[in-house]
């Protein structure tokens, strides 16, 4: 249907387009809908690195105009659509499945990648209530990243560590200190030569690993003792690690993980 009477229409600098109705003695805005979603906005959920992302993993869309609000999941099994916003995935076989969502807001999405994906070239489809977008992606067996404690991928893991003693009594050693803006490395006391100190690491995009989990610890290498998935969260994994005896005094030591010769991103820890 036309515009009664349209006519000086203006455009403002945000694109917003305004109609004076001269018959009906109004003015009608039209708002356009801005969506932008590419692959490099595609990204880990844990260490925001871009490139392959793995089934079953917790992947963040970093974009625009996902949705006209913030909302996230409460409850498991995570929803396939929040704030009308929904995630589909279409892999390398042709196959097509919904992402469960984690979060949503205008300018993010938190999602859990579908398990079975085939391996190899995706797509992403993202629908709103204003329309839908694709964008490319790679699906690998594994993507590892660890989640750190200042949530942006860099620095001190978000961690755990467990020292044991010589009768199996086991105490729990805080790895960073929470109250320090950015969050930093608390050092961590190994306690008596008889004692273990375990280091639990949680990341994702690693539990179907094929071969191999190795972590270094200050250029050393380190036993792994479990590693695979973490079953309290969706697409969360767990590695558990003994920090080597031999780094007692080190001070600040960086941690790296390399699942099936794939290397996540970089981490610090202190021991004293």
């Amino acid at each position: 249907m036309p515009f009664a009477g349209a006519a000086d229409i203006e455009v403002a600098a945000d694109g917003t387009i305004y109609i004076p109705e001269n018959r009906l003695d109004r003015i009608r805005r039209l708002k356009p809908v801005y969506v932008f979603f590419e692959a490099e906005g595609v990204t880990n959920g844990a260490s925001y690195q871009t490139g392959s992302i793995a089934a079953e993993s917790i992947v963040a869309i970093f974009g625009q105009g996902f949705a006209s609000e913030a909302a996230a999941a409460t409850s498991t099994p995570l929803p396939e659509e929040l704030a009308g916003t929904s995630v589909w995935f279409t892999d390398s076989a042709g196959n097509v499945q919904a992402a469960g969502l984690v979060f949503v807001s205008p300018e993010q999405i938190n999602c859990a990648v579908p398990e079975g994906l085939a391996s190899g070239p995706a797509q992403i489809t993202i629908r709103t209530t204003q329309g839908e977008w694709t964008a490319q992606t790679t699906i690998a067996a594994v993507a590892p990243g660890i989640f750190t404690a200042n949530a942006d991928g860099q620095g001190v893991p978000a961690a755990l560590a467990i020292r044991v003693d010589a009768n199996g009594t086991q105490t729990r050693v805080a790895v960073f200190d929470s109250d320090t803006s950015p969050v930093q490395a608390k050092p961590i006391d190994l306690g008596q030569p008889d004692d273990q100190v375990i280091l639990l690491l949680f990341g994702t995009g690693l539990r179907n690993y094929r071969e191999t989990v190795e972590v270094a610890i200050g250029g050393e290498a380190a036993e792994v003792l479990a590693a695979g998935k973490q079953p309290e969260f969706v697409g969360l994994d767990q590695i558990n690690v003994l920090i080597p005896r031999s780094l007692s005094g080190r001070g600040e030591v960086e941690v790296v993980v390399v699942v099936d010769g794939i290397e996540a991103n970089r981490l610090l820890i202190s021991v004293l």
